[in-house]
């Protein structure tokens, strides 16, 4: 913050930082809410994570749509 307020340069890199940070807290955020660590996921593998996420990927657009076109 104190860079971005008094070094003009950083204010062009400072929306991709924001970002970041914002993606890791809510990954960080979810991950403890799951009880999940690295440890965890590297014993359950890629594929059960992967199926996970394309589940809840698919969940998600499904109650979108439905919200948006029939509710």
């Amino acid at each position: 913050m104190i860079l971005n307020t008094y070094i003009p340069a950083v204010k062009i890199v400072s929306p991709f930082f924001i970002a970041v940070a914002k993606a890791g807290l809510t990954l960080t955020l979810f991950l403890i809410g799951a009880g999940l660590s690295r440890t965890v996921l590297a014993v359950v593998g890629l594929k059960p994570l992967l199926q996970g996420v394309v589940l809840w990927i698919t969940i998600s657009t499904a109650a979108l749509y439905a919200v948006m076109h029939l509710a």
